[in-house]
Formats: C-alpha cells, sequence, structure tokens
C-alpha cells in the first residue's frame, strides 16, 4: 500500500504494524472523531483528493490505488459502565486495468493486481468453509490491512460496479467474474 499525503507528493510506502486488539494498523494513520455525515463525507473529500490516479484508454480518472476507509463506531451505556464497538470497513478496490505504458505503470499495475489476486484467495478460502488462520493472508499489504473484516462474527459482502456500454463490456465481464468468485 502506498499513499501520498498530500496531492502531487511522490508516493511513500505504508508501513503496517500489529495494533491494539491484534489489529494490523497504518503507522501514521489518523483517527478523526466525527458527529455527523457531513465530518464523515469531508474526510472522504480529502481522501480522495490524495488518491493516486492516472488515465487509461477507458476511464480519465482511473483509481490506481485502493482506498480503505474504517468508521469506529462506539455506543457507551454510562449506567453499567460498557462500551459496545463495532467497525465497518469500506473498500474501494482499484481495477485491474491492463496498462504497460511505461515502467512505473507496469510495477502500479502488477502490485494492484497481486493484491486483487490475494483478496480472491481469501475470500475463497473462507467461503468455501474454512475457518480460522488463512496461511496466504500476509501475501499482501490489503489482506493484511484488512484482515479483522474475514471469518469470526465479521460479514464481508462485495458491490461491483460495471458500465452497461458496449464499449465497457469486457471490463464489466472481468469485474462481475471477480465479485462471483
Amino acid at each position: 500500500l502506498q499513499c501520498s499525503y498530500q496531492k502531487g507528493d511522490k508516493l511513500k510506502n505504508l508501513d503496517l504494524h500489529q495494533g491494539p486488539n491484534n489489529m494490523t494498523v497504518v503507522k501514521g494513520v489518523t483517527e478523526h472523531a466525527v458527529a455527523d455525515v457531513e465530518s464523515i463525507l469531508q474526510l472522504v473529500k480529502l481522501g480522495n483528493s490524495r488518491r493516486q490516479v492516472s488515465p487509461t484508454n477507458r476511464n480519465e480518472h482511473s483509481s490506481r490505488s485502493h482506498a480503505v476507509l474504517q468508521l469506529l463506531l462506539t455506543q457507551a451505556n454510562e449506567q453499567e459502565c460498557k462500551e459496545l464497538g463495532s467497525i465497518i470497513t469500506l473498500v474501494d478496490l482499484a481495477g485491474n486495468e491492463r496498462v504497460a505504458v511505461t515502467d512505473d505503470m507496469f510495477s502500479e499495475s502488477r502490485t494492484i493486481n497481486q493484491s486483487l489476486l490475494t483478496l480472491g484467495r481469501v475470500l475463497n478460502y473462507y467461503a468455501s468453509g474454512n475457518t480460522g488462520r488463512v496461511p496466504f493472508l500476509r501475501d499482501s499489504k490489503l489482506t493484511r490491512l484488512l484482515g479483522h473484516c474475514f471469518g469470526g462474527n465479521a460479514r464481508t459482502y462485495m458491490l461491483a460496479t460495471v458500465v452497461p456500454s458496449e464499449g465497457h463490456f469486457r471490463e464489466s465481464m472481468f469485474t462481475l467474474d471477480y465479485a462471483q468468485n
């Protein structure tokens, strides 16, 4: 995983480490307390403004990075001194469009495809009824970061966005095949 902290900054590798509750966290990540939807939307816009994009044959603003938004929801019961918590993780996956124009784009495309392949393997592992430790979970920073989203009492859903036009048929079929498998 890579990130630029300001638009135009050189991409930096994101370092991951084990945080509290044995969850993988990004070193230097920030948490923001929000009280309303508008505050969340402002943070999402800020994050999107920092995403790596590059034009492709099909999409002038093609995202060349995955985006992960984690909402930590807590509910405090002051009378019983208890706190309940839940994490909602939303992921916008970069597409696996075939680009090989420059060495940087080829390397970027290879990294994106590797993380998508590993994510597919992890999802298939659990969908097949397996439980316990996933031997290849650590093969990608993306799946390491999402590790808490699999198994146990976690629920995982995939939404696939496709374009209903003949010009995008092939990419739409790849997307639907990935989501189905």
